[in-house]
């Protein structure tokens, strides 16, 4: 189970940790988040202690959605240190993707 993120623990949530973070920007209604979460949970497992990852319900949360930038789901936003180092909109990218860009930032 991925931990779910809100409007008021986003911020305290992603810059509180020197590990890279993985956002995962979702709704309830996005067929293609449906289709990209057991991936990411998959990836959340093979980085345990290593890399952060977490979802947010972007229709739940549309404050801070927008001030990501998250208007498109889903949407996979890497942080690391507080500041972003990649994104990924969509699925038209390979779901190996967003393991190699966290893996990049993974022990830094």
């Amino acid at each position: 189970m991925i931990p779910e993120l809100t409007n008021d623990t986003f911020e305290r949530a992603v810059t509180s940790t020197d590990l890279p973070v993985l956002v995962f920007f979702t709704s309830p209604t996005c067929a293609h988040c449906h289709r990209m979460e057991p991936y990411v949970e998959g990836l959340a497992a093979q980085t345990q202690g290593r890399a952060v990852v977490v979802k947010v319900n972007a229709m739940a949360n549309a404050k801070t959605a927008r001030a990501v930038g998250a208007m498109q789901l889903p949407t996979f936003l890497l942080l690391h240190r507080g500041e972003e180092f990649a994104r990924y909109q969509g699925d038209r990218f390979p779901a190996t993707v967003l393991g190699q860009a966290l893996a990049s930032r993974i022990g830094q």
